[in-house]
């Protein structure tokens, strides 16, 4: 009797911890059973759709052209000859890209042709079909590349006092690389045509005998 007096808490103690570690892995299965169900559900979410450019096919990089004769019935308009004139009017350019400068949903830029510049505006617009991914284009195309922009003539409601063509400026409805500069050239033109200043530090010589000063 002794004998099994002894014996009878030692199977209690077992089945406590038995009970415990069923209960252990009850919570463990139903843990991973969440995270089985969480990765389903996340499979099964839809992937969103890539945003929708409404400028496709209005800008990029133009192909060479190979004496296809695909743009050959396109009549250029020189920057020399824009003006008020010709204003609310569609007009095609080829120029150098002189400077431009991107910020959120706009893109200023200047359009030089010979000695002759006008203001281009890229703003995104659904009346006509300017996307951002059409602006964001037009900010990354290097300076002195030569482009072709479709685009409107535009009174100014002030003159363009950086531009020789101040009282109207290009708003685009497409634009397109035609040949692209390099991403630094040894110089630039806008850094070449900057006002020179006098240097004050310069120092006048005098010859001996010569009566030079």
């Amino acid at each position: 009797m002794v004998v099994s007096e002894e014996t009878q808490p030692t199977v209690e103690g077992d089945a406590a911890i038995s009970k415990k570690a069923a209960k252990k892995a009850a919570k463990a299965a139903e843990k991973q059973q969440k995270k089985t169900e969480h990765k389903a559900a996340s499979g099964q979410q839809p992937t969103e759709a890539p945003e929708s450019d409404c400028s496709e096919g209005r800008y990029g990089i133009r192909k060479l052209i190979q004496s296809s004769g695909e743009y050959c019935d396109r009549v250029y308009t020189d920057v020399v000859d824009l003006g008020v004139t010709l204003d609310g009017q569609d007009v095609w350019v080829r120029a150098r890209l002189h400077t431009s400068r991107a910020k959120g949903k706009q893109c200023f830029a200047v359009l030089r042709q010979n000695s002759s510049t006008v203001q281009l505006l890229v703003s995104v617009s659904e009346e006509r079909n300017v996307s951002k991914q059409m602006v964001k284009f037009v900010g990354s195309i290097t300076k002195e590349s030569i482009v072709d922009v479709k685009g409107r003539v535009v009174k100014t409601s002030s003159p363009v006092e950086s531009c020789s063509v101040r009282e109207v400026e290009l708003v685009a409805e497409e634009v397109w690389q035609v040949s692209a500069a390099r991403a630094q050239l040894p110089l630039q033109i806008e850094d070449a045509s900057r006002p020179e200043k006098n240097d004050v530090s310069i120092t006048h010589f005098g010859f001996a005998g010569s009566g030079m000063t």
